[in-house]
Formats: C-alpha cells, sequence, structure tokens
C-alpha cells in the first residue's frame, strides 16, 4: 500500500509539472534613464517554457502626467504588435520612441496569447526618464 501511495504522489509530481507551463517576461531594471532626443528602447527578455513556438499579440500603454500650474493632464498611447515567441528564452527590444524635452514615461506591457485558454502575462510598470 504504500508503494502505491509513493507511486501516486510522483505521479501527480510529474502531472504539476506538465501544467506549469507559461510565458515569463521580465527586465533588468524597473526605471530607465535616456538621454533627451534619445530613443528609449527598452530590453524584454521573455521566457516560454512550453517547448513550442507561441504567437500572440504584444501590448503596450504608454502614459505621461504633465503638470502645467495648477492642471494636471494625462497623456496615453497604446500600441500593439503581433509578436511570435521561440521555444526558448528570447530578447525583444521595445522601441517607445523619444521626448524632445525632459519627461518621465509610464509603460505597462501585455502578452496575450491562447493556448489552452485565452492567457495574459503582465510586465510593468517601467518608468522612463
Amino acid at each position: 500500500m504504500k508503494i502505491l501511495a509513493i507511486i501516486f504522489i510522483i505521479f501527480l509530481g510529474f502531472l504539476q509539472a506538465v501544467y506549469a507551463q507559461d510565458i515569463l517576461l521580465s527586465t533588468n531594471q524597473t526605471d530607465y534613464y535616456f538621454k533627451t532626443g534619445e530613443n528609449a528602447r527598452i530590453p524584454i527578455e521573455i521566457n516560454n517554457t512550453y517547448g513550442k513556438k507561441i504567437s500572440g499579440i504584444l501590448q503596450y500603454t504608454i502614459s505621461q502626467l504633465i503638470n502645467q500650474g495648477n492642471i494636471q493632464l494625462s497623456n496615453y498611447n497604446t500600441e500593439k504588435k503581433s509578436l511570435s515567441v521561440n521555444e526558448e528564452n528570447n530578447k525583444v527590444i521595445l522601441d517607445v520612441g523619444k521626448s524632445d524635452t525632459p519627461s518621465n514615461f509610464t509603460v505597462g506591457l501585455n502578452f496575450n496569447y491562447n493556448e489552452r485558454g485565452n492567457r495574459m502575462v503582465p510586465l510593468g510598470p517601467i518608468v522612463i526618464h
């Protein structure tokens, strides 16, 4: 009976390892600094544990708060790009453009894909100075 219980526990551990597949997004830091007029390019690491190519949509939102006297304005820009993630570790460069004046931006990032149901992998916030 003990042998049967041990086999069952090993089977559950194997089952969990098989279904623990996912995609992970990461960056080396949460704050990036660029010179005025320089393109803000953020390296994004992607770890795919599915063992196959996964296609989806990379969506990122750039927001900026602007203080003008007693008024605070918000500026939002959302972009979407198709992205195929290879079956290994990947790196993509997120080019969020440049600013001609000193500014602070916040970037939120999602990778949306469909593998055994709709999934969303978030990353952020990333602050660009």
